[in-house]
């Protein structure tokens, strides 16, 4: 039989952290070139108190975060939160990942795209 100690997988659950955070780091590199010209460790820099952000926000879920993140590097978390898409990922807590996770990247079109709450009230 296999023991593993309470020690054993909080470091476990630290490394599967670094990896995803590391992941992440380079996706968003990935996605904007144009944007994101420092290196990895720059990044991931960044996108750590992002990441903390997001959960703390109820974006718990690796998909779900990572989202966020992305989602938010092109144009600040508080245009993000200006959109429809953003809105109905925070107060949808009972969806699952995947569709929160598209709200959020949906949120990052509206706001490159300059639509807001606001617009959608409009007639």
């Amino acid at each position: 039989m296999i023991v593993i100690t309470d020690r054993q997988l909080t470091e476990m659950a630290k490394a599967r952290e670094a990896g995803f955070r590391v992941d992440l780091a380079r996706a968003a590199i990935d996605e904007y070139p144009n944007i994101i010209t420092g290196t990895e460790q720059d990044v991931l820099n960044i996108i750590s108190p992002m990441l903390d952000r997001a959960r703390a926000l109820g974006f718990t879920s690796p998909r779900e975060a990572g989202a966020f993140v992305l989602a938010s590097l092109p144009v600040g978390e508080s245009r993000l939160q200006e959109t429809e898409s953003y809105l109905q990922a925070a107060f949808n807590a009972g969806a699952d990942a995947s569709t929160r996770a598209t709200l959020l990247i949906r949120a990052r079109d509206q706001a490159l795209a300059g639509k807001d709450v606001d617009d959608a009230w409009c007639f």
